[in-house]
């Protein structure tokens, strides 16, 4: 049976519940980590990417608590994060121009 993923959002943004936080982290990262390698093709620029997400998305819990499916946000997050580090890593490679 597959977790409850709002279920556990909601704890997570109601009550700073730091387990759910967890829960939700273990249940997502392996997806969302071969999901951004996929983009950025290194294994330690995608684990830095989704954790700067994650953390964001901590820091963020009582802003964000009105996200209606939390999996495809954080997989659109990811994938623009890694849109944006290919364009910085290609910007900064073309020397700038």
């Amino acid at each position: 049976m597959k977790p409850d993923l709002s279920s556990l959002w909601t704890k997570v943004c109601a009550e700073d519940d730091v387990k759910a936080f967890e829960a939700l982290y273990y249940l997502l990262f392996n997806r969302l980590i071969k999901f951004c390698i996929y983009y950025v093709g290194k294994k330690e620029v995608a684990e830095e990417i989704i954790s700067d997400i994650l953390v964001r998305c901590w820091e963020n819990r009582k802003a964000d608590t009105v996200i209606l499916n939390l999996e495809t946000y954080l997989f659109t997050a990811v994938r623009n994060q890694s849109l944006k580090y290919l364009k910085k890593k290609r910007k900064h490679s073309s020397g700038g121009n």
